[in-house]
């Protein structure tokens, strides 16, 4: 009798170790597939240093930016960090509502806070950050 309850419950840790390691896989290689995806995202977007005109392929209106006085590189920085950002709360920080000092210090700048709200919150970047950042 024994041996069939040391039978049974080694069946179910194996059963159980199985389905965790399926999904620690899964898990594993979405976040792989995402690291990969951010990588080459903040790759391109950094080509908006050598020519910000790359925004109106996703029909976004760069004339404001002369008219503020930012640069080609800080809108790549502006876009590169937040990318940065959104990347932390889509790998694993989903339930993180808090958004870290340094984003809140950087939004403190006048030229961040118009290149988020005119660019980064309707275009470049998805929910994750923006929800966080509203709410702040």
């Amino acid at each position: 009798m024994a041996s069939i309850i040391i039978s049974i419950t080694s069946l179910l840790i194996a059963v159980i170790s199985a389905i965790l390691a399926f999904k620690s896989m899964k898990e594993t290689k979405r976040t792989a597939q995402y690291q990969t995806n951010i990588q080459t995202l903040i790759e391109v977007e950094k080509e908006l240093k050598n020519d910000v005109n790359l925004l109106k392929l996703h029909n976004i209106d760069t004339d404001f930016l002369d008219e503020e006085g930012i640069s080609a590189h800080e809108l790549s920085y502006i876009i590169a960090s937040f990318r940065a950002a959104d990347a932390y709360y889509i790998i694993g920080n989903k339930n993180d509502s808090r958004l870290s000092n340094y984003r809140k210090n950087l939004l403190d700048n006048r030229k961040v806070k118009l290149v988020y709200e005119k660019i980064i919150r309707r275009k470049i970047i998805p929910q994750y950050l923006g929800c966080r950042i509203e709410a702040s």
